[in-house]
């Protein structure tokens, strides 16, 4: 091993202890429980806030239900008015629903007040019979039902269907159809088609290329209906850094699918070039620096290039596809690369690993890609000390990868895609002019002469 790979070496390995231990000693340095100071963003607390809001919910239901029942005085006041080509309704004053009856051209409600009778824009009707009490197991059941909430956070890759007496919090990304009969606190998101029947809610936005809302299904969102290959607002979030904490498994599962395929193409890359990795192996060993820098000019140089080759007719294909191709290629060949030289380091680490070209490029990969899983899997529960984490382990492998792409690509050109040794690696012999070699022994002689 060089200096100039030792150095980088140590200097990575230090970064990364900093980087693990910073977190334990901000968290040690944090108040503890026996103080006042409150802690803030932990989950426990999100859960018990949690619940305590599903509570409150429900209490509110109980007592608007309640107060539908019992009635109140008092004209009726419309705060909004909902007009599509499903129908028409208005919301009052005091929350309650009104659906605008076109074959008596009015809106009408099942608000009761407390003389018995149905008020319909003034007009007076005899109530129904008030219904009977009910006992002891139709009051826990109906418990049950309002108690029964589950959480469906993340990418379903089927269709999802939410039953009349289920309450679900989303968000709801699904890549089959949903169907609403109960209700959604939150945004439904769907690749194919959305339904909502009538006894259907949803509290947030609803996209999708097709959405059906039957009459007296709410939608109090945005309703958005976009095509299949248009870019759905939840991926641009990712841009923003909120999808991947909103929607808990999408990175988790983006990053394992990515993991295998890398492990993939280095099984690929071991059984059909073997020799060529291990010559860029050997380059990045030798001269790390060099191939760094030799990739950072190629990155540099990659647009003004492709600028000049589409200027002219035959630099067009070369430019949008022999170009694309060859850096893809150089990318890959150069990762691959990188982990076996992680590989090679490590297992002298660890025992148990074998030495063959094969275990090494496998045990680099996972330790490279390990960051991202790592940063997946504390992106599940964000907040408080699980989201710094998630920072951490992201920028460490936004630099980790961003050094081993760079240096791969240089090494994979300095070596001609690994047809040739690096010139670090090949050995040098002087000769000096002037010096002759000595003459060679003569022969003994024989006795008789």
């Amino acid at each position: 091993m060089t200096g100039s790979f030792k150095t980088f070496w140590k200097i990575s390995g230090a970064i990364i202890v900093i980087a693990l231990i910073l977190p334990f000693y901000i968290f040690a340095a944090a108040p503890s429980d026996n103080e006042k100071t409150p802690l803030k963003d932990s989950s426990a607390i999100r859960e018990m806030k949690d619940e305590k809001a599903a509570a409150d919910e429900e209490r509110l239901l109980l007592e608007a239900e309640t107060r539908r029942l019992a009635g109140q005085k008092g004209d009726t006041v419309f705060t909004e008015i909902h007009v599509s080509p499903d129908g028409a309704y208005a919301i009052d004053s005091a929350g309650n629903e009104w659906e605008y009856d076109f074959t008596q051209d009015k809106f009408i409600t099942e608000e009761f007040d407390k003389t018995g009778t149905k008020t319909v824009f003034g007009k007076k009707r005899p109530a129904p019979p008030v219904p009977p009490a009910l006992d002891e197991k139709q009051l826990e059941e109906i418990a049950k039902k309002m108690e029964k909430a589950k959480s469906m956070k993340g990418l379903k890759f089927g269709s999802v269907l939410i039953d009349t007496d289920e309450k679900v919090r989303g968000p709801i990304i699904a890549m089959g159809a949903v169907t609403v009969r109960g209700k959604v606190i939150g945004d439904v998101f769907s690749y194919q088609k959305i339904t909502v029947t009538s006894t259907g809610q949803i509290t947030g936005n609803a996209r999708a290329p097709e959405i059906v809302k039957m009459r007296g299904g709410i939608i109090l969102g945005d309703r958005l209906e976009q095509d299949f290959f248009q870019m759905p607002p939840d991926i641009e979030d990712i841009f923003k850094g909120k999808s991947f904490s909103e929607n808990s498994y999408v990175a988790l599962i983006a990053n394992t699918i990515i993991y295998f395929v890398l492990l993939i193409l280095c099984l690929l890359a071991i059984a059909i070039f073997s020799r060529p990795v291990d010559r860029v192996k050997v380059c990045l060993q030798k001269s790390f620096f060099k191939s760094f820098f030799a990739g950072l000019l190629i990155w540099v140089a990659y647009t003004p290039v492709m600028g000049l080759l589409v200027l002219t007719i035959i630099g067009i294909p070369v430019a949008l596809i022999a170009m694309p191709i060859l850096v893809t290629l150089a990318a890959i060949l150069g990762v691959i690369g990188f982990s076996q030289l992680v590989g090679e380091k490590m297992s002298k680490y660890i025992g148990g690993i074998s030495k063959s070209q094969v275990w090494q490029v496998l045990l680099g990969i996972t330790l490279l890609e390990v960051f991202w899983i790592l940063m997946s899997l504390f992106y599940i529960k964000p907040g408080g000390v699980g989201e710094g984490f998630a920072i951490l382990f992201m920028v460490l492998s936004i630099i980790i990868w961003s050094i081993a792409v760079t240096a791969g690509v240089g090494a994979v050109f300095l070596t001609r895609y690994g047809r040739r040794e690096c010139k670090a690696s090949i050995d040098i012999e002087i000769r000096i002019d002037g010096v002759k070699p000595p003459p060679p022994t003569p022969p003994p002689l024989s006795p008789d002469k």
